[in-house]
């Protein structure tokens, strides 16, 4: 770690890296400032030091904070650094990593043949280093490139693919988005019977979460929606919205709870029930995600439905942020929908002139949108020669279909008489997939509250005012600090599915000061782990590492008045990381044998409970393991367990 107070650290380098990132504003996000002047700072005291691993770290993460805030320039500019510098030290894991995320900045800004070219590098480096397991990942957004330049049979090979090797290599998490985003070419090209096709594959693994996290739960049922709604068919739309919207809720999904309210206002809208509409409308902008295609829209829906229900002047406010956003040029159906709207809102308005110039400007883009789409209806042409030819071939195979579908029907009968017989069986097991499923829920709601009993936040907030009522207004400013730091963790990493070992380190470290506080430093600890570590790249499992570290403070060193010990360290495995909490407390024979009844940890049944559920998916994970060391002549507790790596 280094210090702040014996590294010379040149100002006049900080304020040249804060310019970069704050051209001539006067405001902005206090917490974007405290991360990016830290940084900044950072990377000044690094440059005078030889830890090139550390500095391409540090300018990975500035740059990926600059991308969070669309800060595009700086992105751009660190990193490339961090990429120059991975590059020089032959780091093909970081390198891919930090390609990846520069593609995908390059893909939004329309430089499609530059993020394809980043795409190609990332696998042959993979290739070479002989870590493919991030290679379907790679392949998909090579498909999502294609498909976005609308190179449809490109995009479905790559993705088509990228599954076909997630299967040889029997890796079948999340594979249900993989099944959608092949169904999403399919649904762009106009193809609705394979959209269709994959949507039902990706439907019938949903309840596995193996296979469908709960993002892609949601979207599945998204996507059923809006097949439903294409199809005209619209009450099962409107049932799946629900669905969506429950299942958004329950998971905190936010652009599924939005799909899901202005979805529903859309085949409201055009059933005329505009002002019901209008109210899902309005309600599912406080959900709407900050992406500027999908504002725009949303703006347009809102102008049309305050239009349909005559108040003009709120539908001319939302096409006027329309008007506001240079991004409009960018997106011509939406700006073609734009100023349509702006031409009837005019005409509403009695001015003429102003109507006048909006439908001018309405038949030019729409003129020159025309040319485009004749282009299309000539392939289409083609297209439908080829599909005449075939339906010729097929009514001359009709006759003998006719004797095979009889054969069927016979075959139809005997599955049914089938099924019936497994009906029993298979109500049961839906019973106890159902039941599985509630038990996990419950399992993350105990272990939030595990988290943040009250009888530690009072313990915390009690410690905090004694040094407040002491005159000590730094101490309790830096433990407030603490438990802020902590609480905001906790809340967050409950609702994941895995946090990056960077982060749950920091929750260990909060969590530990406040404890160490509160037994009026009775104990020091360290945290350690191997020094070419990559913590921020590592995903693991929440909170499974603290029921042990409460246990070893509050069992084995509850009686220390000062000398104790506590030491957590970390070994990368390769698919797995060994976890080690040491202390050198009575050790778990002689508290057991005291009977302690004061403190009985929930967390650590919940625990048990988890890691059961986790060893189904990855069955290498070996056993937990405790000692106590006065079996060897010394004194205290060693836990050893292994988690396994999410990445």
């Amino acid at each position: 770690m280094i210090s702040l107070r014996k590294t010379l650290v040149n100002p006049f380098s900080v304020v040249l890296i804060i310019a970069h990132l704050y051209p001539v504003q006067k405001s902005m996000s206090q917490e974007f400032a405290k991360d990016s002047i830290k940084f900044a700072i950072k990377i000044d005291s690094l440059k005078s030091t030889n830890d090139t691993l550390n500095l391409c770290r540090t300018y990975y993460k500035l740059g990926r904070l600059c991308d969070e805030w669309e800060k595009r320039e700086p992105a751009y500019l660190y990193l490339n650094k961090a990429l120059n510098l991975s590059s020089e030290i032959n780091y093909s894991k970081a390198t891919v990593t930090i390609s990846n995320r520069l593609a995908c900045l390059y893909s939004e800004e329309g430089l499609h043949d530059k993020a394809l070219g980043i795409y190609d590098e990332c696998v042959e480096l993979l290739k070479g280093s002989g870590d493919t397991n991030r290679i379907p990942t790679i392949l998909m957004n090579i498909g999502s490139e294609y498909e976005i330049m609308g190179n449809f049979e490109k995009a479905i090979k790559y993705k088509l693919q990228a599954i076909k090797m997630k299967e040889e290599m029997q890796d079948s998490s999340n594979i249900a988005f993989h099944y959608l985003f092949v169904g999403d070419v399919y649904k762009l090209s106009g193809n609705n019977k394979k959209w269709k096709h994959y949507l039902d594959i990706a439907y019938s693994l949903r309840n596995n979460e193996e296979y469908a996290d709960k993002e892609a739960y949601c979207i599945i049922y998204e996507n059923l929606a809006l097949y439903s709604k294409d199809q005209n068919d619209i009450k099962n739309a409107l049932a799946y919205y629900d669905t969506l919207y429950v299942n958004s809720i329950k998971s905190h999904y936010i652009k599924g709870i939005y799909r899901s309210l202005s979805g529903r206002a859309e085949i409201l809208s055009k059933n005329n029930e505009n002002y019901t509409a209008l109210i899902l409308a309005e309600e599912s902008l406080q959900y709407i995600p900050e992406e500027q295609e999908v504002l725009i829209g949303h703006n347009n829906l809102l102008a049309e439905l305050y239009l349909r229900n005559k108040d003009v002047q709120k539908a001319n406010y939302y096409l006027r942020k329309n008007i506001s956003k240079n991004e409009l040029y960018k997106f011509p159906n939406s700006r073609l929908e734009t100023y349509k709207l702006l031409y009837q809102v005019n005409k509403k308005m009695l001015k003429h002139r102003h109507a006048l110039e909006w439908n001018e400007a309405y038949n030019n883009l729409s003129d020159s949108l025309s040319n485009l789409e004749m282009l299309k209806n000539t392939e289409e042409l083609e297209t439908k020669y080829r599909t005449e030819k075939k339906e010729q071939e097929i009514k001359q195979l009709s006759a003998e279909n006719e004797l095979k579908n009889q054969r069927i029907r016979f075959a139809i009968a005997v599955i049914i008489a089938i099924l019936l017989a497994a009906g029993f069986t298979i109500f049961w097991l839906i019973i106890r997939r159902r039941k599985a499923k509630i038990e996990q829920e419950h399992l993350k709601q105990q272990l939030f509250r595990s988290q943040m009993n009250p009888h530690f936040i009072f313990n915390a907030l009690g410690s905090i005012q004694n040094y407040l009522y002491k005159n000590q207004p730094k101490i309790a400013a830096n433990y407030l600090g603490n438990f802020v730091s902590l609480t905001r963790s906790i809340l967050i990493n409950s609702a994941k599915e895995s946090i990056s070992l960077e982060e749950e380190i920091e929750t260990l470290k909060n969590y530990i000061e406040l404890e160490k506080m509160r037994m009026k430093e009775a104990f020091n600890y360290e945290i350690s782990f191997d020094e070419d570590m990559e913590t921020e790249f590592i995903n693991i499992p929440p909170m499974l590492i603290q029921p042990f570290v409460e246990n070893a403070i509050k069992h084995g060193l509850k009686d220390k008045k000062e000398g104790g010990q506590l030491r957590i360290s970390f070994t990368d495995k390769k698919n797995l990381l060994e976890v080690q909490v040491t202390d050198n407390g009575i050790g778990i024979d002689n508290s057991k044998n005291k009977g302690r009844k004061g403190h009985k940890s929930m967390a650590l049944s919940i625990f048990n409970q988890r890691i059961k559920i986790i060893r189904k998916q990855s069955k290498q994970i070996p056993l937990t393991k405790i000692e106590d060391l006065s079996s060897n002549g010394k004194q205290g507790t060693l836990v050893e367990l292994s988690l396994p790596i999410l990445n």
